[in-house]
C-alpha cells in the first residue's frame, strides 16, 4: 500500500511508531551530555523492532497491526524490568524520580500505539 491510502488512524500508529523508535536517540543524546555514558543495547532493540514493523505495514497491514499490538506490550513492560532488577538510572536519580522521563515517554507511546492497532485491527478484519 502507499502513503495516501491509508487511514488518518493508521498514519497516526505508524508516525508513533517511527517516534518510539527515535526516542532512543534523544536519550543517548542526553546521557551522554549529562553523564558522559551511553544507554543499554536492549533500548537500541526496541527501536528496530518499531522501524521493521514500521515497514511491515506497507507490504501487509494485517500483520503489522498484529505486530504492533504485541511489540507494543513488549515495549511498554519492557523498562519495567531494570526497575525491578534494581538497575541504577542516572538520569532518574539526578532527578529524584523512579522512573527514566524517557522510559515513561515509551510506555506512554506504545500504550496508544497498541490501542490504535487493535482498534484498525479489528476494522480491517471485518
Amino acid at each position: 500500500m502507499k502513503w495516501n491510502e491509508f487511514d488518518s488512524k493508521i498514519k497516526i500508529a505508524m508516525v508513533l511508531m517511527l517516534l518510539s523508535a527515535a526516542m532512543p536517540i534523544g536519550a543517548l543524546i542526553t546521557f551522554l551530555y549529562m553523564f558522559s555514558t551511553g544507554i543499554p543495547i536492549f533500548v537500541y532493540i526496541f527501536s528496530v523492532g518499531w522501524i521493521i514493523l514500521f515497514f511491515v505495514c506497507f507490504r501487509n497491514l494485517k500483520y503489522g497491526m498484529i505486530g504492533g499490538i504485541i511489540w507494543g506490550i513488549v515495549s511498554a513492560i519492557g523498562p519495567f524490568g531494570p526497575i525491578l532488577a534494581g538497575f541504577p538510572n542516572l538520569l532518574a536519580e539526578a532527578l529524584s524520580i523512579p522512573i527514566c522521563p524517557f522510559a515513561a515517554i515509551q510506555i506512554i507511546i506504545s500504550l496508544v500505539i497498541i490501542y490504535l492497532c487493535f482498534t484498525i485491527y479489528r476494522k480491517i478484519g471485518k
